[in-house]
């Protein structure tokens, strides 16, 4: 797993043509661990993500685990959030939150669930769509 203290250590994985921090080496995409709140105006690709705050336009990886995610779009397998999860769309085989996780467009995932007793999740101009996977 690679360790960014900094924005300036990530600089190198910038694609500045695409906006885009590519977290690829040696032919894969990399596991990260970012240690301090990034709020980028650009898009993050990487394997696996360990971070406290991530505030970006798309996410994509394998896996998410974050206190807050605050994105455009996210795609991963799973997605863990220890706190909220706000975003455009998000398309993910399992999401796990704290209280909210709430899309503007649509959610679309094999499981969701929140770890408060009232927690909620809820698009505002589409729709959840939890797709059951045929046994």
């Amino acid at each position: 797993m690679k360790k960014f203290n900094n924005l300036e250590e990530m600089q190198p994985y910038l694609n500045e043509k695409t906006k885009t921090y590519v977290f690829f080496e040696s032919g894969k995409l990399l596991d990260i661990e970012i240690t301090f709140d990034l709020i980028i105006n650009g898009n993050i690709l990487a394997r696996d993500i360990n971070a406290q705050s991530i505030e970006a336009w798309d996410i994509t990886a394998r896996n998410v685990d974050a206190c807050d995610i605050d994105a455009w779009d996210i795609k991963a397998k799973r997605l863990y959030a220890s706190c909220d999860i706000r975003a455009w769309n998000i398309e993910a085989t399992e999401i796990r939150f704290y209280a909210i996780c709430h899309a503007s467009k649509n959610i679309i995932c094999e499981s969701i669930e929140g770890r408060h007793l009232n927690s909620k999740y809820f698009v505002l101009d589409g729709n959840v769509i939890i797709i059951r996977r045929k046994k």
